[in-house]
C-alpha cells in the first residue's frame, strides 16, 4: 500500500510517493520513495516534472541565420518573393546553398538536410533542373527581378560597368562562342556584362552576350538596358582589358565618358612614365582612404582623341614591389649558378622556357670560358619605373585627380563580385548543356553574388584581418539547433568568437531558431 509524504525543504514543499515493503534479509519493514513533484503552497496542487526529452536531431544554423538576415536587410528576399511567388523558397535556398556551401546545385538536398531549414527547402536534383529551366526559358522572370531589385536601391547615385567571360565545356549552348577569352582558356565562352551600383557596390543586373561580340557593342547594349531600368551610368569605369585604340575611338564618338588605366604595353605609356619622373618629384599629393598618393597631370592625343592623364604614385606600394622584384632576381641568379650548361644557346633556351617574363631582364654571355648571366639594366630600370604607379586616362575634363581615382577604386565592388562568381562560388566554368538551364543557373548565381557582395560590404577591416568569409561561415555553422520533437527546439551555446563576429558585422546574435 502506498501513500503520499510531503517534505518541506527551505521555502518549497516536495511530494513523494511512499510504499512499505518487507525486507526478507533484514527481517524488518522498510519504505521505498518516488519523487512526485513540487507542491504549490497557494493552490495546493502538485506540479509533476516533465521527463527529460532526448534530442531527435541536431542541425547547423548560425551561418544560415547570417545569410537570411542579410538577404532580408538588403531587401533581396522580398524581391525574390515578389517575382517568384510559389517558387520563392526553392530559389532562395538554392542561393543560400551556393553562398554558404559553394558546391554544385545537385548537392543542395543533402546540404539542406543537415541545416535548420524547412523540409520543403530540401530540393531533389531533378526538381532543381526543372526550376532552373523554368527561370531561364525566358527573360521575363530575370527582368522582373532586375526592376524590383533596382527599385530597392533608393540611394543609387550611379553605376559602373564591367564585362567578364565564363568558359564552358559544352558545345550545345547557342550563345557560347569562341572569342577573346579574358581567362586565357581555349574554350567557348559566354560574356557577362555586370552593372554595379554606387555607392552600395552591389550588382544591379547583368546581361549575357555571345563570346565573339566585342566589348563596345556589349557596352552599348548594356547602357540601353540600364536606361530602360532607369539607371543612369555617369562614367564607364573599365579595366585594362577594355583598352584598344578602336574601343577608345568608338566610346568617344558615342560620347560615353570613361575612365581607364593605360596598359604598360603601349608606346605612349613609356613616354608618360619618363616625363612623370620630374613631375612626381614635387610635393603634389592627397590623402584618400588613409593612403598618401602623389600625382602628376598631363594630356595626350590618341589618333585625334584628347585624353586627360593622371599618373599616381604610391610610395609604400613602390617599396614593396621593388623589394619583391629584386629579391626574385637574386633567387633566379642563384639558381642559375647551380646549373651546368654546355653552351650559351642551351642556357638561353633554358631561361626563355622557364623564366617567362623575367627572361627579358638577362642575356647569357661567356666570360673567361664560363657561361654567366648579365643583367639587362635598361629593361630592369624601365620595369622599376612602373612600380607603385598607375596611369588613368579619361575623356571627361570635369574630373580632377582625386575624383578619377576615387571612381576607379569603386571598381573594387565589380572585381569582388567577379571573384566571387569565378572562385568562391565555383562558377569559373559552366557545365550545363541546355540553354534555358544555363540561363537559370547564371541567374541564381547572380543572386548569390548579390548576397555575398553584401556580406563583403559589412566586413570591417578589423574582421577581415581575423577571418576569411569561409572561416566566418565555418565558425557560425557551429551554432546548432537541437530539435527535441516537432514542436520544441533550442539553440546551442553561442561562443565568445561567434558573438564577436556578429558584433563586427552589426548583426544581432540569434536568441531562438526560426525559419
Amino acid at each position: 500500500m502506498s501513500f503520499l509524504v510531503e517534505q518541506k525543504i527551505g521555502k518549497h514543499i516536495y511530494v513523494y510517493e511512499t510504499q512499505s515493503y518487507w525486507d526478507k534479509d533484514k527481517k524488518q519493514s522498510r519504505q521505498k520513495r518516488r519523487y512526485v513533484g513540487k507542491k504549490d503552497i497557494v493552490s495546493g496542487e502538485t506540479t509533476t516534472p516533465r521527463k527529460t526529452k532526448r534530442a531527435e536531431q541536431v542541425q547547423d544554423y548560425g551561418h544560415v541565420y547570417l545569410a537570411k538576415y542579410i538577404a532580408k536587410q538588403i531587401g533581396l528576399d522580398e524581391c525574390i518573393k515578389e517575382v517568384f511567388a510559389d517558387n520563392a523558397e526553392e530559389v532562395s535556398h538554392l542561393m543560400y546553398h551556393q553562398v554558404l556551401e559553394a558546391s554544385p546545385f545537385y548537392m543542395q538536398k543533402s546540404w539542406a538536410e543537415g541545416v535548420y531549414v524547412p523540409k520543403t527547402a530540401c530540393i531533389p536534383s531533378q526538381k532543381i533542373s526543372s526550376l532552373l529551366a523554368s527561370i531561364g526559358e525566358s527573360e521575363n522572370k530575370p527582368f522582373d527581378f532586375f526592376k524590383a531589385w533596382i527599385k530597392k536601391q533608393k540611394d543609387l547615385e550611379g553605376a559602373w560597368l564591367d564585362i567578364t567571360s565564363v568558359s564552358t565545356y559544352s558545345n550545345n549552348l547557342d550563345f557560347a562562342e569562341w572569342g577573346y577569352n579574358r581567362d586565357k582558356e581555349s574554350l567557348p565562352q559566354i560574356n557577362l556584362g555586370y552593372l554595379i551600383g554606387y555607392p552600395s557596390q552591389l550588382p544591379l543586373f547583368y546581361q549575357t552576350y555571345p563570346g565573339s561580340i566585342n566589348d563596345v557593342i556589349t557596352i552599348k547594349n548594356t547602357i540601353k538596358l540600364a536606361n530602360n531600368f532607369g539607371v543612369k551610368i555617369n562614367n564607364l569605369v573599365m579595366d585594362r582589358g577594355f583598352y584598344s585604340l578602336a574601343n577608345i575611338k568608338e566610346l568617344s564618338s558615342n560620347k560615353f565618358n570613361f575612365i581607364i588605366p593605360l596598359p604598360s604595353t603601349i608606346k605612349e605609356v613609356k613616354n608618360i612614365l619618363q616625363q612623370s619622373k620630374e613631375g612626381l618629384k614635387n610635393t603634389n599629393s592627397f590623402c584618400q582612404n588613409n593612403k598618401i598618393m602623389f600625382y602628376w597631370n598631363t594630356s595626350i592625343q590618341l589618333d585625334g582623341i584628347d585624353l586627360k592623364i593622371c599618373v599616381y604614385l604610391d610610395e609604400k606600394k613602390r617599396a614593396i614591389e621593388l623589394e619583391n622584384f629584386m629579391g626574385h632576381l637574386h633567387e633566379l641568379e642563384d639558381k642559375f649558378k647551380q646549373l651546368a650548361f654546355e653552351s650559351q644557346d642551351q642556357a638561353a633556351i633554358y631561361i626563355n622556357d622557364n623564366w617567362n617574363k623575367y627572361a627579358k631582364f638577362y642575356q647569357v654571355i661567356t666570360q673567361n670560358k664560363k657561361i654567366i648571366l648579365e643583367r639587362n639594366n635598361t629593361a630592369i630600370s624601365d620595369n622599376i619605373a612602373k612600380f607603385g604607379k598607375m596611369i588613368l586616362a579619361t575623356n571627361n575634363n570635369n574630373l580632377d585627380h582625386e575624383s578619377m581615382i576615387a571612381l576607379y577604386r569603386q571598381r573594387d565592388g565589380i572585381e569582388k563580385a567577379f571573384d566571387v562568381m569565378k572562385n568562391d562560388l565555383h562558377e569559373y566554368r559552366l557545365r550545363t548543356s541546355a540553354n534555358k538551364t544555363t540561363n537559370g543557373k547564371i541567374f541564381v548565381t547572380f543572386l548569390s553574388v548579390i548576397l555575398y557582395s553584401a556580406l563583403l560590404q559589412l566586413m570591417r577591416p578589423s574582421l577581415i584581418k581575423k577571418f576569411t568569409v569561409a572561416e566566418i561561415f565555418s565558425e557560425l555553422k557551429k551554432i546548432r539547433v537541437v530539435k527535441l520533437d516537432d514542436t520544441e527546439c533550442y539553440l546551442t551555446e553561442i561562443s565568445k568568437t561567434q558573438r564577436l563576429i556578429f558584433k563586427e558585422l552589426g548583426i544581432p546574435v540569434p536568441e531562438a531558431a526560426s525559419y
